[in-house]
């Protein structure tokens, strides 16, 4: 059971204490003035109000906003002394604005566009009215938003939900943040200008939901739920801290009327392009030229239904959603005779998720909202790993479910003060384990065994059982993140000041074990290693025992189980200075504290960060269509419950080789237990420094163009360094051990130069004009290091260090990607999506002779050795082929033939078929080079979706 160290919880307050009484502080020599609200859910409409003969600011002008979005209904403020004016606290939508004073012609403005975070300036100029009338008559003016952000220098792209609608998508929050500048391919784990792709951090409703172990989404929403998604890639504000992107999603909350959104998405496995690639495996594509089989399946279908509409009118709406996916992907798998399999067949993948959400809004007083949402999925695959070196019954299966409940309460205090909470919980259960059944349940007595022969065609592959055991985990995560916004007069202009507290308490529970309780490598295929067994020593080769996991009288072992715990706590404050209207200085600074606590309640580490920030964003022009921003700012990792369960012993584990002399394993080396694995002193959380420049002009209405160039440094990032084994020079056998112990001993430390360098240049184009709809963007990129995740190889071998910096295999040294969609005015819409990837880079491995493994480079990072690994002037560089792909939708709204909105939709994917390898075997060997994964071939989609 988790016990807490009195001692650690002291520290721990005397930390939050300090910062706290430090915030407080600040905020208390604020002056008062009109409150700004920059919250995570919210935007804001602002700007002034002046006579258009003159120029000059009105004071009292009676302004109201309405719109579908807005509980509550309709909202008025009153201009101040300069003509100033601003709505706080706006959910996302589409606004209208009145503005009404006798003596000038009423004008309304329509079709304004409030995005999350940003204020949308709307300057009104009041004609004056040469002739007495009642003022019933508007003067109305189609509001054209301009999509520049004089406020901030953060590289924000927000998209609508009826934006991502009208391009080819597969319709999931995940995969959102790949179509944005600067993000890498993928899906929520996509690498952000040279980032690690668990550090990303995703929010929906304010309550961070990402997964506290291995980052990613904790649990997937219904994509229709989300009105709008923001995706913040770099400079950001000081409430955010991340070592990637933050993608924060605002759900839909309902209305005062009754309102359905229903879907079925339908994709047959006939609509997939017939022609089959040798694909996932070393197979070449003459060995299938006259291939009978049935095609490889490929299908998805989904149901979808959301509705929503008042309880009570103007005072609680609810809104809620349902989702049930089935999906099936087959993978071609080649004939493995030695185990009976004389032909290539098929292996698919299934997977059922089951997604649902109530969300409730209540507007309790005129100045006070409340929203309260629950979420939870559910989500099983079998085969889920699908890798042609397992055969069938090695292959692997997932059973997972989560989920969240958030509280989110704005109150306007005053006019002058804003105060917004989000608190909320996660929570996260799994279970991944072999396919192989013994009876009912997961086989856990029969142990795997793998071909280990380099010379052998068949090498790598495993069978009898799953190589990778089984883990079960239970992950918590409560979060409470109050705020406070400010504005004040003073210095030549206005000062919008922010600060709060984000506090999180994490917990990571889990179980893993190894079937069988040992891990074999044979020799000889089909003729599984059994120490018992005379017969089969000539095929022992080695093996890798698990004694908690080593079944006793046929019953699985208990396997081996720990609890790690976080604290976080940061404290942050930012002023928004405004001067003249034309320049706007965004100082920030936040102190990030991370506590980490190990299984027996003992204090890993007590991590601390600051992380300054200031921001730069000039209107050249002064118009708001040309503006120059840069940015300086730093971002801190303090550690979660990942981290803290490194700190953990990790299952005992003895590798050991056959020796033909006595038939018998001997002990090459123990890692594991409570004496394999330390904690470093005196660390430096994981950062990230970032500068950044670029200007940003718009060309012509709701349409902007902009470059940015961008720098970043990655330091100290988490490793695994080995400080026991010692190496022989060349880094390829142990000769001896620091303790006299044949034992590897762990320690996980922040090293300085476990780093990442990333400079890269965007181009892009975003907008809606007319009935367009462009986001695309050019991005040549440099990317370099010595990692590639937290605790992976590098500091595994010491001799092998100075071949770990190089080109990173996230690197896409250039990427050209856009989505553009035209809707004509009868209804029809034509999207297409593209994409150019250049060439990944990749790295040759050979195999230790230590312990047979594949973990000894002869060659620097993202090179291949050539003909000669001993001759350097044979290296070259080692990349996978450029990638193009293109997808193409066709949607047609039936809403002026049927007066119902029913859109009927078609999605083509990979529309020239393409068949670039995606990834290839870099084990040095018979395989090396060998296609192991291709783009997926041309398929089909169709949605049909219903709104009422």
């Amino acid at each position: 059971m988790h016990r807490f160290d009195p001692r650690s919880w002291q520290r721990f307050w005397l930390a939050t204490r300090v910062h706290l009484v430090w915030a407080c502080l600040v905020a208390a020599c604020l002056l008062p003035g009109r409150a700004l609200a920059i919250g995570e859910v919210t935007g804001r409409i602002g700007g002034y109000v002046s006579v258009e003969a003159t120029g000059d600011g009105l004071a009292g002008v009676t302004l109201a906003i309405s719109s579908k979005e807005l509980i509550g209904g309709t909202q008025t403020v009153t201009t101040n002394d300069d003509g100033s004016y601003i709505f706080q606290n706006l959910p996302p939508g589409t606004y209208e604005l009145r503005a009404n004073i006798e003596g000038f012609a009423p004008v309304l403005q329509r079709n304004i566009s409030v995005n999350t975070g940003q204020q949308s300036a709307v300057d009104i100029k009041l004609q004056i009215q040469a002739t007495p009338q009642v003022n019933e008559t508007y003067r109305v003016i189609e509001k054209k938003n301009p999509v520049l952000n004089q406020e901030s220098a953060a590289a924000v792209t927000t998209l609508n939900n009826q934006q991502l609608t009208n391009s080819p998508s597969f319709r999931q929050a995940q995969g959102v943040a790949q179509l944005t500048p600067g993000v890498s391919q993928g899906t929520d784990k996509v690498s952000v200008r040279g980032g690690l792709g668990r550090s990303n951090r995703f929010l929906i409703d304010g309550l961070d939901t990402t997964d506290i172990v291995t980052g990613g989404i904790t649990s997937p929403i219904n994509f229709d739920a989300i009105e709008q998604f923001e995706v913040v890639v770099g400079a950001m504000d000081a409430e955010y801290n991340s070592l990637g992107l933050v993608q924060n999603m605002v759900s839909r909350s309902g209305g005062n009327k009754f309102q359905v959104d229903a879907s079925v998405i339908l994709q047959p496995s006939w609509v997939a392009a017939p022609t089959r690639y040798a694909a996932n495996s070393p197979l070449q594509d003459s060995n299938l030229l006259y291939d009978t089989r049935p095609q490889p399946q490929r299908l998805f279908y989904s149901g979808n239904l959301n509705f929503g509409g008042p309880i009570i009118k103007n005072k609680l709406w609810f809104y809620t959603s349902f989702q049930l996916n089935y999906s099936r992907v087959s993978t071609a798998f080649p004939a493995v005779p030695w185990y009976g399999i004389n032909d290539p067949y098929d292996r698919p993948t299934d997977t059922y998720t089951y997604l649902g959400r109530l969300k409730l809004t209540w507007q309790a007083t005129s100045s006070t909202r409340i929203a309260l949402s629950f979420n939870l999925d559910r989500n099983f695959i079998r085969n889920l790993n699908a890798i042609t070196t397992l055969l069938p019954e090695a292959d692997r299966r997932i059973d997972r479910g989560g989920e969240w409940l958030v509280l989110l309460w704005d109150t306007l205090i005053t006019p002058k003060l804003l105060f917004q909470m989000q608190a909320g919980a996660t929570f996260k259960g799994s279970s991944e384990d072999t396919i192989r059944l013994l009876g009912n349940d997961p086989d856990h007595v029969d142990a795997p065994h793998t071909i280990s022969s380099r010379g052998n065609l068949f090498n790598g592959y495993t069978y009898l059982n799953s190589p990778d055991g089984w883990n079960v985990e239970s992950k918590w995560n409560v979060q409470l993140s109050p705020s406070l916004l400010y504005t004040a007069q003073g210095l030549g202009g206005s000062h919008n000041i922010k600060g709060g507290v984000q506090f999180a308490y994490m917990r990571y529970e889990h179980n893993v074990g190894r079937a069988g309780g040992a891990t074999y490598a044979d020799s000889i295929p089909g003729l599984p290693c059994d120490p018992n067994n005379p017969l089969t020593y000539s095929s022992c080769s080695q093996v890798t025992t698990y004694p908690e996991s080593t079944p006793i009288g046929g019953k699985t072992g208990a396997g081996y189980t720990t609890t790690a715990t976080a604290y976080n706590v940061g404290v942050y404050i930012q002023d928004r200075y405004t001067v003249k209207r034309w320049l706007t200085i965004v100082p920030g600074f936040r102190v990030d504290t991370g506590i980490l606590i190990d299984y027996q309640g003992n204090t890993l580490a007590t991590l601390v960060g600051f992380g300054p920030r200031l921001s730069v964003i000039y209107d050249l022009t002064h118009d708001r269509s040309t503006l120059l921003k840069a940015h300086y700012g730093r971002s801190n990792d303090v550690g979660n419950a990942f981290i803290a369960d490194r700190g953990n012993p990790s299952q005992m584990s003895s590798l050991q080789n056959w020796n033909p002399n006595t038939n018998k394993f001997d002990l090459v080396s123990k890692s594991g237990g409570p004496s394999g694995q330390t904690f470093g002193t005196n660390l430096s959380p994981p950062k990230v420094d970032e500068v950044g420049v670029g200007i940003h002009r718009g060309v012509f209405d709701e349409t902007a163009v902009g470059i940015d160039y961008t720098h970043r440094k990655y330091g100290n990032q988490w490793v695994n360094e080995e400080t026991n084994q010692i190496w022989d020079t060349a880094g390829q056998r142990v000769v001896g051990y620091a303790n006299g112990t044949a034992q590897r001993i762990f320690k996980a430390n922040t090293p300085d130069d476990a780093q990442r360098t990333y400079d890269g240049l965007d181009l892009w184009v975003s907008g809606t004009p007319g009935g367009w709809n462009i986001t695309a963007s050019y991005t040549l990129a440099y990317s370099t290091g010595t990692v590639t995740d937290f605790f992976d190889t590098y500091k595994t071998n010491p001799r092998l260090n100075p071949l770990f910096n190089g080109s990173l295999p996230d690197n896409y040294r250039h990427y050209l990607k856009g989505f553009v969609s035209y809707t004509f005015p009868f209804g029809f819409t034509a999207g297409s999506r593209l994409q150019y990837l250049s060439g990944a880079p990749q790295w040759k491995v050979f195999q230790s002779p230590q312990d047979n493994s594949f973990s000894f480079y002869r060659s620097p990072r993202g090179i291949d050795t050539g003909t000669n690994t001993n001759d350097p002037s044979t290296y070259a560089e080692f990349k996978l082929p450029d990638q193009f792909n293109l997808d193409i939708q066709l949607l047609y709204n039936l809403e002026k033939l049927t007066g119902q909105r029913i859109d009927v939709t078609a999605m083509l994917f990979n529309v020239l078929n393409l068949a670039t390898a995606t990834r290839i075997d870099n084990r040095d060997g018979a395989t090396f080079g060998a296609i192991q994964g291709r783009n997926g071939n041309f398929f089909a989609e169709f949605v049909l979706r219903y709104r009422y």
